[in-house]
């Protein structure tokens, strides 16, 4: 996904705002990274700083936040709303974390991003030139985009669905990004150090609205909507509002993977 450019970062930044998902989610991550007491923190995929603070918050006063994002407007906006001394942010891509950040972290945290990375290798590989021996990774990834796992096809995606297909001719899969191996994960994280000890399972609990206002950000629609102009796709995810209850209750399962780094590549 492409999250470049002012659109993405200012409605990314006021979807965060106003939607409770990413405070559940900071919420949960912050709690499997047992925080208490770490000194150094990197929030891979900052995006503008949602999870940054979600970490500030739990943190001695002599700790550090550190936050990296490839776009750099996200970066802009995390720097302009987070005035806290202890946090610095940086634009790089995940898989070149290492060029940017100096001295070493004892946690790195990833919400609602590494399933978007271009590929697992490269970060791990990044990440390992940047952690501590015995430093934890935690990120979470949803359930729809993990091989094996369970999860709902709800009312909205439905229609949006269908919406694209009268529009593209394409039948809609149920996904427009290769689901994650968990296999595939656990071996491209050990040739660089890293061994699963965890994996949690999360629901979260929230109203179709929000995955209405997700589809607002150009980043979240563009690939589902691939070749479709501007026009035709914002009216493509109207017709599917239209069509659904904002109010409804839906479930979304999340997976947290939590890696801890052996200090050493096999």
């Amino acid at each position: 996904m492409v999250w470049r450019g002012w659109d993405n970062a200012e409605i990314y930044h006021r979807f965060v705002s106003e939607h409770r998902i990413y405070r559940r989610l900071n919420q949960r991550m912050v709690e499997l990274a047992d925080l208490v007491g770490v000194r150094h923190v990197l929030d891979l995929g900052c995006g503008t700083g949602a999870t940054a603070l979600a970490c500030l918050r739990v943190l001695d006063m002599d700790a550090d936040l550190t936050g990296v994002d490839a776009s750099e407007e996200m970066v802009e906006v995390a720097r302009a709303n987070i005035l806290d001394p202890r946090a610095r942010f940086h634009v790089a891509p995940a898989s070149a974390v290492h060029s940017v950040v100096q001295g070493r972290f004892d946690r790195a945290l990833c919400n609602a991003a590494f399933w978007q990375f271009p590929a697992a290798g490269p970060v791990f590989e990044s990440l390992g030139r940047v952690l501590e021996p015995g430093a934890r990774f935690v990120f979470n990834v949803p359930a729809e985009r993990v091989e094996g796992e369970r999860h709902a096809i709800h009312p909205f995606q439905i229609a949006l669905a269908r919406s694209l297909e009268s529009r593209t001719g394409r039948r809609f899969e149920a996904t427009s990004l290769t689901a994650l191996s968990r296999s595939r994960i656990e071996e491209r994280a050990a040739d660089h150090g890293f061994t699963l000890e965890d994996d949690v399972r999360f629901t979260y609990t929230g109203v179709q609205r929000e995955l209405m206002d997700l589809m607002t950000i150009p980043a979240m629609i563009g690939p589902l909507a691939d070749g479709l102009s501007d026009q035709d796709r914002d009216q493509a995810v109207q017709e599917a509002r239209d069509r659904s209850d904002p109010d409804e209750e839906v479930q979304v399962p999340w997976v947290f993977f939590l890696f801890k780094f052996r200090g050493q590549a096999r």
